[in-house]
């Protein structure tokens, strides 16, 4: 996208195109400056170029160039050094270990992306803020596994690109573990032109080093998968002529100076429209009722979506009905969303490995909680444990995605699709607890005991012991409760 190689200390520049790029920049009567502005290369990468640091310029670059000098591309071009001794072409570096020899082109981007205009826009309003002096360099995408950030991210990054013509990477930053800071700094520093021999070792004498060869320059830097603010740190740009955006898999609160995009499933119009442009319009205009109910059993997860629509799409004689009786099943369903190597499930235990012990817990046991609303005395109680610890995991699990803070605080939701890992997980690690749970759960949603003396009208009319026995709720004497656990009322 731009980016150049360029000539280590120990390196012996090649003065051929340099200075043919000088003699034609005064020839047309323009100083480093006026060509800067007219191609959008920074001045400093021009210098760099004429004074023959600049090993190989990008295609793109050789266009910019000759357009703004009227000059010819393949003239520039066979003023180039071959590969050979001393060119990085010759010799690729290796990638760092634990990289997985990942490169730093931006994917291909969907073309169904649907339901995300509004984000889009905003993120295009910020980036434009960004170019300005003292603006905030990053931009954190949001939102929960499965609601297509890294797809959202790829997308506006190509939108972008336009205005970064000294680099657009792209860094996948939990594909086969997580990624340390040091060694995503090597590739991005490989790919600014810095030889394999003259990296320097640790994070912060590379980070440094980064930040130097940006300033000047123009370069879009994504991360894609963060796990942590300790990945970001390392590689956040001092200059505010750079962009570097963010894909997280929690929130990333503790990122400073940073532009948030939350994004959250679909709209149910655009959950329709989005199976629609994979499976094909006219086939959810037939069965436009199939076709909502099979949204909804999706979740309006655009990740659950896509891989319905991409069922739809692979059996042409199904009619969405069909797929919709495959899920309709709740204990199958997470087995019914998959799609080769597309699958519900594996994101969700991404991140659900991610938890501490106690997060997985509460999760587990909020699968019991079957209607509405979840209060953080009732998690508490069907947690077995006290409120300030399950407060704690309720709020570490909406970090991550697997859990909704209802507006007003204090109140939460469990989404349909997670709540079924959550049924997953209870029956392989709690086989046979589930009913007396559930039992003590019931037994505190009774309605409060009516005043000493009054006969409760929903209970039978029954003296002494049986009475009382009716009127005790079931199982809470039995249920074990925490030191300091607070019975709700």
């Amino acid at each position: 996208m731009g980016y150049m190689a360029q000539v280590g200390p120990g390196d012996t520049p090649h003065p051929g195109f340099g200075t043919a790029l000088r003699r034609r920049r005064a020839r047309a009567g323009l100083t480093q400056e006026e060509l800067a502005r007219r191609t959008g290369i920074s001045a400093r990468a021009i210098g760099d170029m004429e004074r023959g640091r600049v090993a190989r310029p990008q295609a793109r670059t050789l266009r910019s160039l000759a357009a703004a000098l009227a000059t010819d591309e393949g003239e520039l071009r066979n003023l180039l050094p071959r590969p050979g001794i001393g060119t990085p072409e010759a010799a690729p570096a290796p990638p760092d270990p634990g990289w997985g020899g990942m490169l730093c082109a931006l994917p291909p981007e969907i073309a169904d992306l649907t339901g995300r205009e509004q984000a889009a826009a905003e993120l295009r309003t910020v980036a434009a803020a960004e170019r300005r002096p003292r603006s905030a360099p990053v931009v954190a995408v949001t939102g929960p596994p499965g609601v297509g950030k890294s797809t959202f991210l790829v997308h506006t990054a190509h939108r972008l690109a336009e205005h970064y013509p000294d680099g657009c990477l792209f860094l996948p930053m939990h594909r086969y573990g997580r990624v340390r800071p040091e060694n995503a700094l090597g590739v991005v520093l490989r790919a600014l032109g810095v030889a394999e021999n003259r990296l320097p070792p640790g994070a912060d004498a590379r980070s440094s080093l980064y930040r130097s060869l940006l300033q000047g320059r123009r370069v879009l830097l994504v991360l894609d998968d963060v796990t942590d603010e300790a990945q970001v740190r390392p590689l956040l740009p001092s200059d505010p002529d750079c962009l570097l955006l963010v894909a997280g898999r929690g929130g990333l609160a503790g990122l400073e100076s940073v532009a948030r995009i939350p994004l959250d499933v679909l709209a149910p119009a655009d959950s329709v429209r989005l199976l629609g442009a994979i499976a094909g319009d006219e086939r959810m205009s037939r069965e436009p009722s199939a076709a909502v109910a099979l949204a909804e059993l999706c979740g309006h997860l655009p990740l659950a979506l896509r891989i319905a629509g991409n069922r739809l799409a692979g059996r042409p004689t199904w009619l969405v009905s069909d797929l919709l009786r495959r899920l309709a099943d709740r204990r199958g369903r997470l087995d019914a969303l998959t799609a080769g190597d597309l699958a519900v499930r594996p994101v969700l235990a991404a991140v659900h490995r991610r938890c501490g012990e106690l997060a997985r817990t509460v999760f587990r046991r909020l699968a019991l909680a079957r209607d509405g609303e979840i209060t953080v005395r009732r998690a508490a109680l069907l947690a077995e444990l006290d409120v300030d610890s399950v407060e704690r995991a309720l709020e570490e699990l909406v970090d991550l995605g697997l859990l909704d803070c209802v507006a007003g605080g204090g109140r939460y939701a469990l989404p349909e699709l997670p709540r079924l890992f959550a049924e997953e997980r209870l029956r392989a690690e709690e086989s046979g607890r589930e009913e007396a749970v559930r039992a003590a759960d019931r037994a505190c949603s009774v309605p409060p005991r009516p005043a000493a003396g009054a006969r409760p009208q929903h209970l039978p009319q029954v003296a002494g012991r049986e009475q009382r026995r009716v009127a005790e709720p079931p199982l809470l004497g039995a249920l074990r409760l925490p030191e300091g656990f607070v019975r709700p009322d």
